[in-house]
């Protein structure tokens, strides 16, 4: 038995045919499990794949509500951002312009 749970892979061909026929994503799965504490199907996938995704919180899809309130959220913490910034730059000792 391996340390995420699962068996070994038999070395024979055949039966490592028969072993994956009935779960062919079971090593996946386990895997997924243990390196990101998730499963395979809730894996966050990078923007650009997402049209891949089996299931997707609805935060991240644009015509839900949760999607326009997490968007309103990241502009107000950006603006928060922008303002700290703003606030924490050095001024000048000597004005430059004289």
């Amino acid at each position: 038995m391996r340390h995420d749970g699962t068996e070994d892979m038999p070395t024979s061909p055949l039966r490592a045919i028969a072993e994956s026929q009935w779960a062919p994503f079971n090593y996946m799965r386990a895997a997924c499990q243990e390196r990101h504490g998730c499963g395979l199907y809730d894996l966050p996938l990078p923007e650009r794949l997402q049209a891949f995704a089996c299931c997707m919180p609805d935060d991240l899809v644009p015509t839900t509500s949760a999607y326009e309130e997490r968007m309103a959220k990241e502009r107000e913490e950006a603006d928060l951002l922008g303002i700290l910034d703003a606030i924490e730059l050095p001024k000048p000792l000597i004005d430059s312009k004289k």
